[in-house]
């Protein structure tokens, strides 16, 4: 027997044309291929801040960070930092909104989610809360293995797609929800790894709608996923050789989270390390003697996660340091951009696509909290906040993001056609208003065309913390 849903809500991350429509042209996805040719689909627009913290918050508020209040996976308090906590967005999500009307969901691995009495959340891998372990444990009891993060190099990410759709199987079972939200890791490290996942996801969509009958089903993805990383660009060395960033003695803790910055000369061999349990490969710059790390108070300008996908300035009354006095902060921002557009990457092509101040990304009470500049690099190039060594280094096999997500639409009162305007924003209010819900009126995005217009109103503005209490660090 089926279970009626309003809508299912079916996210992938890393999903694009890029990597989608290769394989729809051979058949490989006949599931998610179907939901895009019977209804609207296209390219999704993103921001210029990446990261997937961030671009999740935006797509289920269906607002901009300068207003959720969500930059990356770290919260700042001057030249301290701690974890973004599940509390952080400061707009309601897409299932709050619909509790808010009385309509239960389901909500599995979605960041940010949390359990209220019309919600039903099986926890992301991050943010993570302790009050959400529970929950967790629960559904192991009932289905058995669930990972939050794929069994490192073992698991290619298929694993992980058949434990997602099991568990939002089970969450079906065991209540009467409206709405169905479930995300799937692409992962994979090779073309053929990243296929193999796709499939997967493909397999398991099938396998939840036939047990789904749902008025509306929805297929989107925040950002895209470029091949590789082919090299990392070190944005603060690079700022460090134009004379906007200081170097200190290292005290034997990263300064920034995430990255090793007690890094200045290059040695011949790789160091494995461990970062937050997964295992990476130190790229040839542990010191040789005498370490060390970014001096923020004394810098002009620094990046200070790659997460952020911009750069901070020290800015006088504001940071707890700060050197750059309000008659040349705009000027400082100006030489910044400028500095940035003309870094040229090793194969020729600029190494950044878009270096802009932050006013154009970004809006609202937040924003202050955010990156002064916003930098986002070319397909091809991660950012790293290490010291040392050249400018640019082996970025390795990592996948690099890319803002182009996906969106394909299908089901009730949707007008069939191709998507080719659709941003990161629109797709809350649209989901909204074909479920004849008002949207909100403090919403960025607006329905696409392919549903219709609906009313707005204003809905409460969630509270909590937006930090961890622990897990931190002082710089």
């Amino acid at each position: 027997m089926s279970t009626t849903l309003r809508a299912l809500v079916v996210e992938v991350d890393g999903a694009s044309p890029r990597t989608l429509d290769p394989l729809f042209d051979r058949g490989a996805l006949p599931v998610l291929s179907s939901i895009a040719e019977t209804g609207a689909s296209g390219p999704l627009g993103s921001q210029g801040l990446l990261h997937g913290t961030s671009t999740w918050a935006s797509l289920h508020t269906g607002t901009n960070p300068g207003k959720h209040g969500v930059f990356g996976p770290f919260v700042y308090d001057g030249y301290d930092w701690r974890r973004t906590g599940v509390n952080a967005p400061r707009e309601p999500a897409l299932w709050e909104i619909l509790a808010y009307h009385g309509l239960r969901s389901v909500v599995v691995n979605v960041p940010f989610a949390t359990p209220e009495e019309s919600v039903v959340v099986v926890p992301a891998a991050c943010p993570r809360a302790p009050t959400l372990d529970a929950d967790l444990a629960r559904v192991r009891e009932s289905i058995g293995e669930y990972r939050l993060v794929p069994e490192p190099e073992t698991d290619d990410g298929s694993a992980l797609a058949r434990q997602r759709s099991a568990a939002f199987a089970h969450l079906l079972d065991r209540t009467e929800p409206d709405v169905g939200i479930v995300r799937f890791e692409s992962g994979g490290q090779s073309d053929a790894d990243r296929e193999a996942v796709f499939r997967a996801i493909d397999s398991e969509v099938g396998r939840l709608l036939e047990v789904v009958d749902a008025d509306l089903v929805v297929v989107t993805s925040a950002y895209g996923l470029a091949p590789t990383c082919g090299h990392e660009v070190r944005v603060n060395e690079f700022l460090r050789r134009q004379g906007y960033l200081e170097a200190g003695p290292c005290r034997g803790r990263p300064a920034t989270p995430g990255e090793s910055e007690c890094v200045t000369e290059p040695i011949s061999s790789p160091i494995e390390r461990v970062i937050g349990g997964t295992r990476r490969v130190l790229p040839r710059g542990l010191l040789r003697g005498g370490a060390r790390s970014v001096d923020f108070a004394s810098s002009t300008a620094y990046l200070r996660s790659p997460a952020e996908y911009g750069l901070r300035v020290n800015r006088r009354g504001r940071e707890p340091e700060g050197i750059v006095g309000e008659k040349v902060y705009e000027g400082v921002r100006s030489e910044l951009i400028e500095t940035l557009r003309d870094l040229t990457a090793p194969n020729g092509d600029p190494a950044f696509a878009d270096v802009i101040r932050r006013e154009a990304h970004l809006w609202g009470p937040s924003v202050d909290d955010a990156p002064d500049v916003v930098a986002v690099p070319n397909d091809g190039i991660s950012l790293s906040t290490s010291l040392g060594g050249q400018v640019f280094a082996d970025g390795g096999e990592t996948p690099c993001r890319t803002p182009t997500g996906y969106l394909a639409m299908t089901g009730r009162g949707v007008e069939p056609r191709a998507l080719s305007d659709a941003h990161l924003f629109d797709v809350a209010p649209t989901v909204l208003a074909a479920l004849s819900l008002p949207i909100s009126d403090r919403m960025d995005g607006t329905p696409l065309p392919v549903v219709s217009r609906p009313e707005r109103m204003s809905y409460p503005q969630p509270t909590g913390d937006a930090a961890v209490e622990t897990d931190g660090g002082r710089r």
